[in-house]
């Protein structure tokens, strides 16, 4: 094989192992998502990013992580309260989706305080990553997630897409603002199909993580056989 083509070929696959990922979904639970969606109103907001959210995870082979909010909890622990944990950084499908189908709309939309301990929780388990913020509504418990967002995408940690379930008005500016600031993208949606291309989109499609170690330990020979051809 050509040097130039072995070597494309493997930066290409070490380019596919990093792109975007690993996953942290942040998912609002607040009462609005109890709200019917339209054209018939035969499903809540919640129900519909549940099967999205689901759909997602069959189809992404990386890491992926949960962490909900529906209540103000300024400061509190991840593992309990208004903003959780649901799931920590996983493959296995079957846990992630179990705890997606436990969501129930509740009360809150602490937007910034979620913001503030996914970072927490990305930097301390992962480094960097991808937060996906799924929301209807607008901060409710009196923080800045523009500002929260900025500090993710600034300081390195991570990039922010946000996807806005049939919001509009001054929560929409301010997600897309959060969007802007995190560094990614605003989507706006207003089924659980255009969630879930939503969803499809930020990940690239969806299988995006390709055989890291093997593209890694290919490097060295790449290197020896390029010499070789000298």
């Amino acid at each position: 094989m050509n040097s130039k083509i072995l070597l494309f070929v493997v930066l290409g696959i070490v380019s596919l192992s990093f792109a975007g990922g690993p996953y942290l979904l942040v998912m609002d639970a607040s009462g609005s998502m109890s709200d019917t969606t339209p054209p018939n109103y035969d499903e809540t907001k919640m129900e519909a990013a549940k099967t999205a959210a689901n759909n997602f995870i069959d189809q992404t082979s990386g890491e992926i992580a949960l962490v909900v909010f529906d209540d103000c909890d300024a400061g509190g622990d991840i593992n309990s309260g208004g903003i959780r944990l649901l799931q920590s950084f996983t493959t296995d499908k079957s846990a992630l989706k179990s705890k997606v189908n436990s969501l129930e709309p509740y009360w809150d939309t602490p937007i910034a305080d979620a913001l503030t301990e996914a970072k927490a929780y990305l930097q301390s388990s992962k480094g960097t990553g991808t937060i996906i913020l799924i929301t209807d509504g607008q901060e409710t418990c009196g923080g800045d997630p523009v500002t929260v967002a900025g500090g993710i995408y600034g300081q390195g940690v991570g990039t922010v897409h946000v996807i806005g379930y049939l919001i509009g008005g001054e929560a929409e500016e301010t997600a897309m603002e959060i969007a802007e600031a995190g560094g990614g993208n605003y989507y706006s949606v207003e089924n659980a199909v255009e969630l879930e291309e939503a969803l499809e989109d930020i990940t690239g499609g969806g299988d995006i993580v390709c055989c890291p170690t093997t593209a890694l330990l290919l490097l060295p020979f790449v290197g020896f056989f390029i010499k070789r051809r000298k």
